[in-house]
């Protein structure tokens, strides 16, 4: 078994124990998702050591989501995040980098 098969297959175990339950919304759907949320991260965009701006970022399993798209929401019942941008996409998981919005 190869290490990426091995990590899709261990994937869902894994977002059940760390993760929170959340709604994934898309312009014409919802769903019921887990998000790993990792608030307040501080994004250096260069080497100059200036801090752009503190972000969130959200791992969810790419069998509940596809493929994210700019605009959509992860809610979870004290918060609201709009996703920006794909960070990364592997078999299993998909990181978002997201921005927090006043929960509606």
């Amino acid at each position: 078994m190869s290490l990426a098969t091995a990590m899709q297959a261990r994937a869902p175990a894994m977002m059940a124990r760390l993760g929170e339950p959340a709604t994934y919304y898309t312009d014409t759907t919802n769903a019921p998702v887990t998000a790993v949320i990792r608030r307040d991260l501080e994004r250096y965009p260069d080497l100059t050591g200036q801090i752009a701006e503190n972000r969130v970022i959200i791992d969810l399993l790419k069998d509940e989501v596809g493929d994210p798209e700019r605009g959509e929401r992860v809610v979870t019942t004290a918060k609201s995040y709009r996703i920006d941008s794909i960070l990364e996409d592997t078999s299993a998981i998909v990181s978002v980098l997201a921005l927090e919005e006043a929960n509606p």
